[in-house]
Parts: C-alpha cells; sequence; structure tokens
C-alpha cells in the first residue's frame, strides 16, 4: 500500500532494498517502495552488476535512471549493459594496489592491503571520490566526523573503524586496523593448509 510523508529522521530509518533488487526502485510507482520517492540516480562502486538474476528489469531500471555514475577501475557490466550514452559516466578509481585499507573477500574474508604503486592518471580512492561528493553536497563534516584527513582524503583505518560500528548484523565486526596489519606482517606464521 501508499506510504504517507515521513520525517527525515523516518526515511534515514526505512530499510533499504538488497542489491539484486536496486532497480524495483527505479521502475516501479512511488506508492509501492518503501523510500520517499523513486530513484532518479545511481553511483555504484566496485559492483559488476552480473550479480543480478533478473538482467532484463535491472536494463530498464538503468533506462529509466537519470542519472548513472560508475565508479570501477574497469568499465564493468553496469557501464555497457544498457549501452546508455547520455548522462553516464565512468569515474577511474584506483585499484586495491593503489591504496591501504582493508579487503573482504566474497567469503568474506578480510586482510589489510597498502598501496604498492601510486594512483594511475587521475584515479582517485572510493574514500576520496565519497568525500568529495559528500563535501559538494555540504555534508563532508558530519559523514565524516569520526574520520581523520590526510592530504585531504580520509584514512583507510577510520573508514574500517566506521564500518566495524555500523556492521554488527553483518558480522562486519571485531576485526580492527591494527589486527588485521598485524596479520599480515605475521602472515608466515599462519599454516595455509
Amino acid at each position: 500500500g501508499g506510504r504517507k510523508a515521513r520525517s527525515r529522521k523516518e526515511n534515514m530509518e526505512t530499510p533499504g532494498l538488497t542489491s539484486t533488487r536496486w532497480f524495483d526502485a527505479v521502475t516501479l510507482p512511488a506508492d509501492q517502495i518503501d523510500q520517499r520517492s523513486i530513484i532518479k540516480a545511481m553511483m555504484v562502486f566496485g559492483h559488476g552488476g552480473n550479480t543480478v538474476t533478473r538482467l532484463p528489469e535491472a536494463v530498464k531500471g538503468m533506462s529509466a535512471l537519470d542519472l548513472l555514475v560508475v565508479a570501477d577501475p574497469h568499465p564493468t557490466t553496469f557501464a555497457a549493459m544498457d549501452a546508455r550514452r547520455d548522462n553516464t559516466y565512468l569515474l577511474p578509481i584506483c585499484t586495491s594496489l593503489e591504496m591501504d585499507g582493508s579487503r573482504t573477500a566474497s567469503n568474506r574474508s578480510l586482510q589489510w592491503g597498502e598501496e604498492i604503486v601510486k594512483p594511475a592518471f587521475e584515479s582517485k580512492t572510493d574514500y576520496e571520490v565519497i568525500y568529495r561528493l559528500a563535501a559538494k553536497l555540504g555534508f563532508a563534516d558530519r559523514m565524516f566526523k569520526n574520520t581523520k584527513l590526510k592530504d585531504g582524503v580520509p584514512e583507510a583505518e577510520d573508514i574500517l573503524r566506521e564500518i566495524n560500528r555500523g556492521g554488527w548484523s553483518t558480522g562486519y565486526c571485531g576485526q580492527s586496523p591494527e589486527r588485521l596489519k598485524a596479520h599480515m606482517r605475521n602472515q608466515h606464521k599462519f599454516d595455509l593448509v
């Protein structure tokens, strides 16, 4: 059924959709979604899109978006599925070799990675792109209030600590930057078998 107008707090606490159903919030009528309005624009960071089982609906959703931004080191299926030409942007994002931070595999195992090479060309880290966007929109001071900046880029350690504070329901807690870094320093002591 239809949803009444919500306060900002209520809207922020509304459960979202799974990543495999994002297009429903683009194509369904507004009275059939929990958000206050349909999705008009989407930024996709490091997600190929080929995990969606309802690809025809996903393509329709992509066609209905006013704006699509794909932030990835290379074009993914999100950048190519719909053959979009207008209001579609590919932001060059650093690879994991070009930035510090935690890495999570699909089996939810974690490790810490260090920057091995400087970012190629004009690519930026996910952290920097999100920070710059939040600054442009006027809420970086609130979004990154628990995060130190180094040369205008949020520190990876503080980003992980923030994820830990909000990731209890997904089991993304208990690790720390210090613990992950110690694991990497001592990996020669672990039996891989």
